[in-house]
Parts: structure tokens; C-alpha cells; sequence
């Protein structure tokens, strides 16, 4: 029988049915480039396999140095903690209202928060409990004191009576002398302190007086004890960071604070960052935990389990993979300006669920290829495309969601980028380096504990184990006709037959698939390929997702404060006394803001006026505008008129005296004002108000307040003004969370398509894209049902969903592309039997580790592990199920609707997926040349089959 020519080795590759030398449409020219990057992309994985064989340990010292490099950047990493910079999106009203404030009026006061009950639940309102309580705030405001001296009198906000402490003291004048001995002249101060400020705002665990004693029975307001009560001291923010160590050493004094009469619970302004630095250091040992769990599990599934041939160093080597691209990815950060947060302590957890993947896969084609010339050169061919593929989808992946205008965000999806970058790196060099080092172990009978030192001389299965292989696969080789085997070498596919893509024909016939291989291969796999199941699997998914897409809509949104803090946090029992004394109702002060009001415009004054008589009626206010001090405008107008002036014509003339008073230089920090050259306050420029709120710190309800307030002012034509309070900040991003998650979705979907369509055919870059849809949809309906609420939190574990669960997905659609079945329940087996079993172990023992996540210390590191766990499950499901059916049940459609005389679109696909991956290796070269020829008339498709004799008769 002839031989090919030359020529007819140069034919041209066909690729699910369109040859590269047929590009006459967009779609043929797309379908020749893809040809030529794989073909590209399996000599270069191919060339490496082979260069890492020779040279393992060059591989690993290029690996080490070129980390090293880049790790040179660490030392200028700026670690960022300011949980208000961090978790704010920066472009919106609201975080230009805060910058113009802060940058205004030096930024918000600094509240400490003190909350004070009687021992064992006892009333407070006694001379012995107020005296106490008076010692505490005398120690408190004059004892207290930084490291460089500062005390709460220098830095405290400053009003016309003193320091703002805000709190029923100022009954007594701040001096325990002045309280009276007598409990019902007590009560009654404490009754009328109302005139100040609402009293079962200051005081909680009210206890009222008989009826016969109240105004309105039915709204009793005398109150005759009360079992707590909160103060607010105000310190300013000039100087941060002596107010700073103020607020570490009155932290520290309070940890605890020593009394027999009452108990003291604290909250500063740094308490939530340094709580979240604490969190996170007091977790890290559990995703330390997480990870070496993990690894563990990998151990057991890596090579066999045996003295020799067990790969339990290779496992553990893992750790080393993951320290390296935490190294590079923090130094590229700092090479180039990045900054790092708390929250980039999830990437170690997150780079090691994903590397082990990749890992598993090239592992199992390296075990697969055994016995082959060069093995991890064949391993490699065959593995590098797919995970060139999942690799490229999860750093695109976490790449879009550095779109985010949150800087943690942003910062983490960096950082998980270069990780992924350079882990890719790795997983193509260091790892098959040390996999090729401990082969050299394994075929050496060295223990697998102790290589250096204990060697295995009565082991022999592997030998016997590789011969047998050699014999079988040289005694079916023969049984091969010579032009089918040539033909081998220009399969369509990837993945040619000449490596080992069919996993019966690379296994000796002594060697049976056990365990969980023999479950993928022998029950699993046809259990997928029946009609019924095919039939159920894609109504019950598509019924799932689009339930839960329904249900999403429903899913709350916020994060109370408590929920971001360890459960033993000290903020934590703050806010539950809060809750048990003041039904969750928490106190915070309101800026009202000020621009370009002419004070002389009565009309406009008129317009302010009136909102601020507004906000004093709404249910959530508890205070007058100025609070207890009146604010500087009462007080101003208070001052022309007992100089007998008047309000509008002379405000601007007499503003500068005022503000050179004692009263009005305590209010001077309110009013910024416009100078000329001969005055320094001809007018006011920007002033603000302050008005107490009460109402739930549930990010919700503290974005309908603020919404509310808001719409407000924009009725007013003539006030360019903002309400703000800091809080305002972190409900206004739970706010648009859910469109964040939309519109990060939308975008990432679009790079995952581009991708796939890159590397893979257009049927299965659909189906996959739409994998990972159906992916989201669920885990948004799961949040519904576990309990977690749309969040910045939740909107990172959905940010970085796609790069975990892709994977899943990629390796089997990629498995059913190149798979060599001529039917489509085949190729579903066959995908499934190929990477089936990797994919799940890979899922497993991310699972596994993820499981350790649910000891977590706080709420927001659990709603991690829900997210997670979620993720992975949901994941490999549609990754070993939904997709590979999908796939079979649509090309059969496809096939059905072909044979009943379909349009040229089902035709095509018909012949690229049934005639190219399996008859033309059948037909060899001449049978390829009968194709092209039946290509021109589509009806000759199914006779070119029939002319096999034929065709090889013609070589």
C-alpha cells in the first residue's frame, strides 16, 4: 500500500469539521485561528513537558529566583486598615460628601460610645449609682491620657458649656458634690433632664411611675428607674493620631473598668478596625487550618498507597507553590503601588482551592501516561490546553472585578490576580519539575518519608507495572492498520488519540479502574447518558436556577455592625446591651451641611429653616437641630438680638465679633467663612448643623433615613446642602450591592465568552457561559435560603464564584469537545471518564478544607464558608452533571433534527461533530480527502462513510 505523499502531511487540520484551508466566512477564519493557536499551544506545552523531564531542577531554581524577584517588592507594600477607605465606593455622592466634609471641617468629631448598667441588672437612678457614675467620668475626662499627654480636655469637641460629652451629668454640673441624697429629688431631675434631650434615649430599662403620676396613661413619660445609660463623648479629628493613642488608652483602662456599684461597656471610633485586625489574625490559624486540611486530603489521592509509590511529598511540596504566589502577588503589588488589606488574607485559601485542580489534572494524565517515551511531555500536551483555559478564566475573572470602585475589593482581585498568573507559571513548571523528581524516586524504590536514606529493595509492581503496559500497548499497536495509526497524528482534535485520550486503550489489561474511578467510569457516566435522567437533569436546573434568579430579588440587604466583629468582641456586647435596653435603637450624630447659603436672603434662611423644623419632627430624630448647645446660628441670632440688631442686615457685618466671643469661638469650628482683605469672616462660606438620630445600625434602615432626609433637601431650590453621618457610607453601599453584583456579573460573563470562544468551539463556549450563569442564579437563591444578606461581603465571594466554579465546568466541556465518541451519550461518557474523576477529587477536598471555615470566629468569615462551600458544590454539580448533559442532550437534538432534513446550520454541526472526531481516524488520509470532496454536497456525507473500501484502495 502506498505511502502519503509530503503533501499529504501538510493537508490542512481540521478542527470539528472546518479546515484551515476553507476560511471563506468570519466563522471558518475564527474556527483556522483557534486551529492554529492550539496547535500552538500542544507543541509549547509538549516542548516544556520535555525540557522539565531533562532539567527538574533548573526548572525549580529559575522557578525560586524569578519569585524571589518579584517578592523584592514586599518590603513597599502599604497595608491599608481604615475600614471607611476601604469598604466605601468612591464614586458617589455620598463619598464626595464625606471627602468635602473631612476636608471642610477636618472630618466627623470621634464618638466614644459608654454604656453603663447596674451590677446584676440593678437601677442606676440612686446616689450611690450616679456617684459612681460621676468617678467614672471624672477619672475618665482628666486621668486618661495618651502617651504624649494629651487628655480628653484637649481634644475634646468643644461647645459654649465646655466639652461636649453629651450626656445627663451636666444635670449636676459634672461634680458629684451637687447630687442629691433624696431619691425623689433624684427622679425628678432626671424628669425634666428631657427638656434636654429625650430621656428613654439616654436611659434604658425604664421603669415608669403610677399612673395617677403621668400626664397620659396611655404614654406614660415619668419614669421611676432605669437599669442603664449611655453617654457620648465627642473628641476631635485634627489630630488623628493623638486621638488615636487617646482612644488605645482609654480602651485599655475600661478592659476592665473596676467597680462594685456598675459595669462599664466601651466603643471608640478605632474599635471596628482594631476588631477586624484582631479577627483576622485570630482566624488566619484557621485557614492555616483550612489549607493544610486540604492538603492532607490531596495526600491521600496523590499516586498510590504504598512505601514507594506514594506521592505524599509532592503534596505537601504544594504549600511551597502557594507561599510562592502569595510572594509574587504581594510584591507585584507593592512594585507597583497597590496597596494590601484584611481581606487579602482569603487569597492564600482561595489560590490553594483552585491550584489543587489544575494540580490533580496533570497529576492523573501523568499517571495515565505511564509507560509512554517522554511522560511528562505527553502529560503536559495533553493537560496544558485545559489548563491554559481554566487558568485564563479565573484571571479574567478576578480581573473584572477590579472595576470596583471599593478599594478592598479592588485590592483583593488584584492580589488573586497576579496569584493566578504566576500559579499558572508554576503549575506548568515547578510542579511537573517535582513530579518528574519523585518519579526518578519511585523508579529508584526509594520510601516515599525518607528518599535520601531508606530504599525499598523487595518492590517490584511498579516494573512489573510498566512492562506489562510496553507489552500490551506494542501488541495493540499492531492490531492498528499502518495509514490509521499514521492518521493518528493529524486527529482534529487536541487531545490526539496518539497520546491518551482514550482511557481504556492507555490502561494494561491487568489494570482495572477502582474506587471512585471505577464509579466515574462504569456507573456514573452511563447513568448520565439515560433519557430519563438526561430528560429530569435539564428541567430540574433550569427549574432551579430559574427559581432562585426569581427568588434573589427577595434576599435582604445590610450587614449589622456586630455581624462584621468576632463573636467575643467587646463592640459585640456593646450592641447587645443595646438591643436589650433600647430595642436595638443605637444614637449617632447627623451633619447637616451648608454650601453657599446667603444668611442675609431671607427667603433662602426661610427654606432652611423649614427643613430643619421638618427634621425635628421626624420619628427617628432625637434632638432639636444644634442639639443641647442651639448650634451656632441660634446662638448668633441670639447675640444680634440682645444687641438689638437685626437678623438679615446686619449678619454679615457683626459674624467676625461674634466668633471672637468666649461662646462663639467654642462654635467657631462650625462656620467656615469667606475672607476678604479686610476681614476674615465677611460672610459665611459653608456651616454645618449637627442633629441626633436614633434608629437600628441595620444598613437598611440607616439608607432609607438617609435617602429620606436627602430627597428632602432637593425639594428646596435655593439649599445646596447634604445630610451625612459616616454610618450614611456603609448603607450606601449595601445599597447598591445587588447592582454591583448585576453588573459585575454581566461583565464577567462577557470576558468568560471570550475566552471560550478563543479556545474552545462555539457550541461548548455557549453552554459553558451559560454554566456559569445558572451558577450564580442558585447562589444568589441560596443566600435567599441560608440566611446571608446581599453585602460588600457577599459581593466578593460572588466576584470571585466564577474563577472558583469555572474550572469545573471547563475541564469537562473541553473533555466533551475533544472526546473521540461518534454519538453524543459517548462523548458524555467519555468526558466524563476522562477528567470525571479529577474534577471531583479536585472539589472534594476543597470542600474539605472549606468545611474547617465553618469554626469561624464571626459571622462574616461564616457567611465565607457558606458562600464558599456553596460555590464549590454547586460547581462541580454543573461541572460532572448539568454540562455534560446539556451538551449530549443538545448535539442529539442537533442529530435528530439533521436526519429530518435540517437547515445548513444543523447539518454542519452534525458532520463537525460526528464524522471529523471519529470516521476520518477510521478513514485515514484518503478517507479525509473523500470528506472534503463530500463537504461541497452534504448529502454525500453519510455515503463517504460507505467508500471506506474504496478510499483505501485509492492510496
Amino acid at each position: 500500500m502506498a505511502q502519503p505523499q509530503r503533501s499529504d502531511i501538510h493537508a490542512p487540520r481540521i478542527f470539528r469539521g472546518v479546515a484551515t484551508c476553507y476560511c471563506a466566512s468570519p466563522l471558518n477564519l475564527l474556527t483556522s485561528s483557534r486551529n492554529k493557536l492550539l496547535d500552538v499551544l500542544e507543541g509549547f506545552f509538549g516542548g516544556v513537558g520535555r525540557r522539565v523531564s531533562e532539567q527538574p531542577k533548573l526548572t525549580l531554581l529559575i522557578c525560586f529566583l524569578f519569585t524571589i524577584a518579584a517578592g523584592t517588592g514586599i518590603p513597599s507594600l502599604y497595608i491599608e486598615t481604615d475600614n471607611t477607605y476601604l469598604w466605601i465606593p468612591q464614586n458617589n455622592i455620598m463619598w464626595a460628601n464625606f471627602i468635602f466634609n473631612r476636608d471642610t471641617f477636618g472630618g466627623q468629631a470621634r464618638d466614644t460610645l459608654v454604656l453603663i448598667e447596674g451590677k446584676d441588672g440593678g437601677d442606676l437612678l440612686n446616689h450611690d449609682s450616679l456617684s459612681a457614675i460621676m468617678d467614672f467620668h471624672t477619672a475618665f475626662t482628666t486621668t486618661v491620657a495618651a502617651p504624649t499627654g494629651e487628655i480628653f480636655q484637649d481634644l475634646c469637641f468643644k461647645t459654649p458649656n465646655g466639652c461636649d460629652a453629651s450626656n445627663f451629668l451636666v444635670l449636676w454640673s459634672y461634680d458629684a458634690a451637687n447630687i442629691p441624697a433624696d431619691a425623689a429629688a433624684i427622679l425628678a431631675q432626671i424628669n425634666g433632664f428631657a427638656e434636654i434631650l429625650p430621656t428613654e434615649i439616654t436611659f434604658g430599662g425604664l421603669t415608669y411611675a403610677d399612673n395617677a403620676m403621668q400626664p397620659d396613661p396611655d404614654n406614660p413619660t415619668v419614669i421611676s428607674g432605669a437599669k442603664s445609660v449611655r453617654m457620648h463623648y465627642k473628641i476631635t479629628n485634627n489630630d488623628a493620631a493623638a486621638s488615636n493613642a487617646w482612644e488605645k488608652e482609654f480602651l485599655d483602662w475600661t478592659d476592665p473598668y473596676v467597680s462594685e456599684v456598675i459595669d462599664v461597656k466601651r466603643a471608640a471610633k478605632r474599635s471596628f478596625d482594631d476588631e477586624c485586625v484582631r479577627l483576622v489574625q485570630g482566624d488566619s490559624p484557621l485557614f492555616a487550618g483550612a489549607i493544610l486540611a486540604l492538603t492532607a486530603v490531596l495526600a491521600c489521592t496523590f499516586g498510590k498507597m504504598n512505601k514507594v509509590e506514594s506521592r505524599f511529598l509532592v503534596t505537601w511540596a504544594v504549600l511551597v507553590e502557594i507561599l510562592f504566589c502569595l510572594v509574587f502577588a504581594f510584591g507585584m503589588l507593592g512594585h507597583c503601588g497597590f496597596m494590601m488589606t484584611n481581606l487579602n488574607a482569603m487569597c492564600p485559601f482561595i489560590v490553594a482551592g483552585v491550584s489543587v485542580d489544575d494540580m490533580i489534572v496533570i497529576e492523573d494524565f501523568f499517571n495515565k501516561a505511564e509507560g509512554k517515551r517522554n511522560r511528562m511531555s505527553e502529560a503536559m500536551k495533553a493537560a496544558g490546553v485545559a489548563i491554559t483555559i481554566t487558568s485564563v478564566t479565573t484571571i479574567v475573572a478576578f480581573l473584572s472585578g477590579c472595576w470596583c470602585d471599593m478599594p478592598a475589593v479592588r485590592s483583593f482581585c488584584l492580589t488573586c490576580t497576579f496569584a493566578f498568573t504566576w500559579d499558572f507559571f508554576l503549575n506548568i513548571s515547578f510542579f511537573p519539575a517535582l513530579i518528574v523528581l519523585d518519579q526518578r524516586r519511585i523508579e529508584a524504590k526509594k520510601h516515599f518519608l525518607c528518599p535520601c536514606c531508606i530504599t525499598v529493595t523487595d518492590f517490584d509492581v511498579a516494573d512489573e507495572q510498566v512492562k506489562m503496559f510496553l507489552k500490551n500497548a506494542m501488541k495493540d499497536r499492531k492490531k492498528i492498520p499502518k495509514e490509521r495509526r499514521m492518521s493518528q497524528y493529524s486527529r482534529p482534535a487536541p487531545f490526539k488519540r496518539s497520546s491518551f485520550v482514550d482511557i481504556k486503550a492507555m490502561r494494561p489489561d491487568e489494570h482495572k479502574p477502582t474506587g471512585l474511578e471505577d464509579f466515574m467510569d462504569n456507573t456514573f457516566a452511563p447513568f448520565l447518558t439515560r433519557p430519563a435522567v438526561q430528560a429530569v437533569v435539564v428541567i430540574a436546573s433550569l427549574a432551579v436556577s430559574g427559581t432562585f434568579g426569581y427568588v434573589s430579588q427577595f434576599t435582604p440587604t445590610g450587614i449589622d455592625v456586630p455581624d462584621a466583629l468576632p463573636d467575643d468582641s467587646y463592640i459585640t456586647t456593646y450592641f447587645e446591651q443595646t438591643s436589650e435596653y433600647w430595642k436595638g435603637e443605637d444614637v449617632r450624630p447627623l451633619t447637616i451641611v451648608m454650601k453657599d447659603l446667603d444668611y442675609t436672603n431671607a427667603e433662602k434662611v426661610g427654606q432652611m429653616t423649614d427643613y430643619f423644623d421638618w427634621v425635628e419632627t421626624l420619628s427617628y430624630t432625637a434632638s432639636n437641630v444644634g442639639s443641647s448647645t442651639g448650634g451656632w446660628y441660634k446662638n448668633y441670632i441670639l447675640y444680634l438680638q440682645a444687641n438689638g440688631l437685626d437678623q438679615y442686615a446686619d449678619f454679615n457685618a457683626k459674624l467676625e465679633e461674634f466668633l471672637a466671643t468666649d461662646g462663639g469661638k467654642t462654635l467657631a469650628s462650625d462656620v467656615i467663612c469667606a475672607t476678604t482683605e479686610v476681614s476674615t469672616c465677611s460672610s459665611v462660606k459653608t456651616s454645618r448643623f449637627l442633629v441626633w438620630n436614633k434608629s437600628p445600625s441595620n444598613t437598611a434602615t440607616l439608607y432609607d433615613i438617609s435617602k429620606e432626609m436627602s430627597d428632602k433637601l432637593q425639594t428646596y431650590e435655593g439649599l445646596d446642602a447634604f445630610v451625612f453621618t459616616e454610618q450614611f457610607l456603609y448603607a450606601m453601599t449595601d445599597s447598591v450591592m445587588y447592582n454591583y453584583i448585576l453588573s459585575n456579573l454581566k461583565l464577567t460573563l462577557s470576558l468568560v465568552f471570550v475566552v471560550m470562544i478563543v479556545f474552545t468551539d462555539n457550541v461548548s463556549s455557549f453552554f459553558i457561559t451559560g454554566m456559569v450563569f445558572m451558577i450564580d442564579l442558585d447562589l444568589l437563591g441560596i443566600m435567599y435560603l441560608w440566611g446571608v444578606n446581599i453585602s460588600s461581603v457577599s459581593f466578593v465571594c460572588l466576584a470571585m464564584s466564577v474563577g472558583l466554579c469555572v474550572d469545573y465546568c471547563v475541564h469537562i466541556g473541553h473533555a466533551f469537545t475533544h472526546s473521540h465518541g461518534d454519538t453524543p451519550n459517548k462523548r458524555l461518557a467519555e468526558a466524563v471518564q476522562m477528567l470525571g474523576t479529577s474534577v471531583v477529587k479536585g472539589a472534594g477536598t476543597t470542600l474539605l478544607g472549606t468545611v474547617v471555615l465553618a469554626g469561624a470566629s464571626s459571622l462574616i468569615f461564616r457567611t465565607f464558608f457558606k458562600m464558599l462551600f456553596s460555590i464549590v458544590a454547586v460547581g462541580v454539580m454543573h461541572g460532572i452533571v448539568v454540562l455534560p448533559v446539556f451538551l449530549s442532550v443538545f448535539y442529539n437534538i442537533v442529530e435528530k433534527v439533521s436526519k429530518g432534513g435540517g437547515g445548513d446550520f444543523v447539518e454542519r454541526e452534525t458532520r463537525n461533530s460526528y464524522f471529523d472526531n471519529k470516521r476520518v481516524s477510521e478513514l485515514g488520509w484518503a478517507g479525509i480527502q473523500v470528506y472534503e470532496e463530500a463537504k461541497l454536497d452534504p448529502g454525500k456525507a453519510s455515503g463517504a462513510l460507505e467508500k471506506k473500501g474504496d478510499a483505501e484502495a485509492r492510496l
